[in-house]
Formats: C-alpha cells, sequence, structure tokens
C-alpha cells in the first residue's frame, strides 16, 4: 500500500462483487481530487471470515435443495429493515439500531478508522455501511461515511440515517431513498463506477484462448452467485437445441462441469469459464444471465444483448423489474422462455441491434453520470460531505 498525501479516502467493499467497482472509484476520486490516497479495503480484512464462509456454504445449500427458504429468507430480511426504517424516521435524531453492540467486526474498522485517518469512508455493501456508522461513532472523528449503492435497484439495509451522504446508479434509487426519509440534498447519482479493461488481446485471440475456433455467435451462460443451480434447466434445454452458436457455460465447479459433460447433448462448441470476466465478455454476442447489476452493466458497455433469467431475493426481483420495465433487457422465467428469446436475438438482426443500441445508450449515459460526483465532494482540493446546500 503506497501511501503519498495525508488525505485518505477508504472504499470498504465486497471482494467477490464489487471489486471492479471499488476500482473505477480510486481511479475517479484520485483524479479529480489530488492530493489524496484511496486506500481499498476489502471484507475480507473487516469481516469474520468463518461467518463469511459459513453463510456461504448454508446459502449454497438453500439454492440447491431448499430455494424457498432462501426467497423466505430474503423477505424476512426486507421486512425487518422496512420496520427499522419506520421506527427510526419516528426520532430522526437516531443513527443506528445498534449503538453499543461491539462487534468484532467493528473493533476491526475501528483500527482502520486509527491508523488511516480518512476523511471519507465509502461503503459499498449495507453491512459494511452500518459497522462504519457503529466505529464513527465509538472512535469520535469527524469522518464522512457514504453508502455507495451500486446496484439497478434499492436494499432497504442500505437506508442508515447516520450517512453522511449516499452515491447511487439512477435517480429511481435516490428517489427511493428520500422516500425512506433520506434527504436528497445528501445524494449523488454517479451511475455505475467503471472502467473499460485495456488489453491488448485481438477478440479473436480472445476466442481462441476460450476454445471458440469459429466465427458464430457467442451466447454466454452465467447463475452469478448462484453458479448454475438456478437455471441448469435453461442450459441444458439451450445444449440441446443448439444450432449456430457457441456456447460457455460459467461455472468454476468441477461437479458441475462434470454433469453438463456428461449430457447427451454435450458436444463440440460448448466450452467453461471459471467467472464471467471481461474477456468473455468481450466476445459475447448474447449474456444469459440472473439479475446481477454488475454483469448486466458490462454487457451493456460492450453492446451484448441481455436475457435475464428468473430471480430468487427480493433485490434480483427489483433489479430485474428495473430493467424490464425500460425495456433493456429480455425477461426469461422458463427454459424455453429462454430458448425463444436466445433464437429471437440470433434470427433477428433488427430486434438484437435494438437491444444492444438501448444497452449501449443506458450505459453511456451511467458514466456520464461519474461527473456528478465533482460538485459534491471537492473544494480546494478537500473532500468536502458536509455541505448539504
Amino acid at each position: 500500500m503506497d501511501i503519498r498525501w495525508n488525505k485518505h479516502v477508504v472504499i470498504l467493499y465486497d471482494k467477490d462483487r464489487d471489486d471492479k467497482v471499488a476500482e473505477a472509484l480510486r481511479f475517479y476520486i484520485e483524479h479529480e481530487f489530488e492530493p489524496c490516497d484511496v486506500v481499498l479495503i476489502d471484507n475480507v480484512a473487516y469481516t469474520n471470515r468463518l461467518v463469511d464462509v459459513t453463510t456461504t456454504a448454508v446459502q449454497r445449500f438453500a439454492v440447491r435443495h431448499a430455494r424457498g427458504i432462501l426467497k423466505a429468507a430474503s423477505e424476512r430480511s426486507e421486512k425487518r429493515n422496512l420496520q427499522r426504517i419506520m421506527e427510526q424516521n419516528k426520532d430522526r435524531n437516531s443513527t443506528t439500531g445498534e449503538d453499543g453492540k461491539h462487534k468484532s467486526e467493528v473493533t476491526r474498522i475501528v483500527n482502520i478508522l486509527k491508523r488511516l485517518d480518512p476523511v471519507v469512508m465509502i461503503c459499498t455493501t449495507p453491512y459494511a455501511l452500518r459497522m462504519s456508522l457503529m466505529a464513527k461513532k465509538i472512535v469520535g472523528k469527524p469522518v464522512h461515511v457514504i453508502g455507495a449503492v451500486t446496484d439497478f435497484a434499492l436494499d432497504p439495509a442500505f437506508v442508515q440515517f447516520g450517512a453522511d451522504g449516499y452515491f447511487v446508479e439512477n435517480p429511481e434509487v435516490k428517489q427511493k431513498l428520500i422516500h425512506y426519509g433520506i434527504e436528497g440534498e445528501r445524494i449523488s447519482v454517479i451511475g455505475m463506477p467503471s472502467l473499460m479493461s485495456e488489453n491488448e488481446m485481438s477478440v479473436a485471440d480472445k476466442k481462441k484462448a476460450l476454445g471458440v475456433s469459429n466465427d458464430l455467435p457467442v451466447v454466454v451462460v452465467d447463475g452469478g452467485p448462484y453458479g448454475t443451480d438456478t437455471i441448469r434447466e435453461d442450459i441444458v434445454t439451450l445444449m440441446r437445441n443448439r444450432k449456430d452458436y457457441n456456447l460457455i457455460i460459467i461455472t468454476s465447479n468441477k461437479a458441475t462441469k462434470r454433469y453438463y459433460m456428461e449430457q447427451p447433448d454435450f458436444s463440440a462448441g460448448i466450452t467453461f469459464g471459471d467467472k464471467l470476466d471481461d474477456n468473455i465478455l468481450d466476445i459475447a454476442d448474447i449474456l444469459v444471465t440472473v439479475p446481477s447489476s454488475k454483469n448486466v452493466f458490462g454487457a451493456f458497455m460492450r453492446g451484448v444483448s441481455v436475457v435475464v433469467a428468473k430471480s430468487v431475493t427480493n433485490l434480483e426481483h427489483d433489479v430485474r423489474r428495473y430493467l424490464v420495465k425500460r425495456a433493456l433487457v429480455i425477461p426469461s422465467r422458463t427454459p424455453e422462455e429462454t430458448l425463444f428469446a436466445v433464437d429471437e436475438l440470433l434470427n433477428e438482426p433488427e430486434r438484437e441491434q435494438e437491444f444492444r443500441l438501448r444497452g449501449e445508450t443506458y450505459a453511456a449515459m451511467s458514466l456520464q453520470d461519474i461527473a456528478n460526483i465533482t460538485p459534491k465532494i471537492a473544494v480546494d482540493g478537500v473532500l468536502k460531505i458536509e455541505n448539504k446546500s
């Protein structure tokens, strides 16, 4: 970690889902507000790793064997957060509902505050935001804690009245925060912070590296945090009816790969990728995915048409609803609908161009919104969130 200046901005982010957003935020902030250092700290450094692993294992089991439990847990969590918001709205002097509960995670964030003495702390997850507000109260230093909502929809867990400000992806999220009681002056619409990776490899070389040896269209299927467990039948249907296109299945699980390879319809032209990275998106023509804001936006940036499969959690429902309402994606609820959507995009050039242009236009407008980060937090080289006028 190279510390050059006395003014530090700390970004607490989720290593698995927000790494690219954190890097983009660092680039824009250091570019606009020099001199300052932006220090990235992932969730491994400030959370209980054992709890994370256990939670992930339970969620994985629920996805495979008891999806209803995961859905019910999401609904209960949202209900609790809405109840908390309603209660805190009655007493606007309240900051968090957990003051005084000293968790080990809070202690770790307290140590971060003491060691780096940041002027601003940006949190890309509701958990990091809540813990940071508790740590700020313990330390008693004038750090400004900002919630960064980098999804197309709002998780009510993000609503914390003690937060000094919010960065959000779109105006609809801003209006939702205002509806819950956050002052509009504290909210900046900065779009989806993103950077295009620089890679000297050509598209042809990337295809070759990924095992694609022809010029046929490339359909990529990604299951997001569920691997491919929630869309397994969709993938089997695409394999069974595959004609003139290549199919890349994103999964890092060896047992899952073996399952697809043992299918009678597995053949040349079907390959695997461990992670939906930039190289795969660069060669894709169609992306079939669960409602994942980062992956969908990455596809929009590259002019890739998107088919959104069924969702599980409430946040995924809201993300899917946002995208469908704006006609940015084709929704799918069954394997047959997924197959029809892919065939439609491949066989009707006008339809494919329509969705490609919509996605590219949305991405361009979202990326322009990053300019809104400047007037909210800069004056004479000093970051300032406290100026709410």
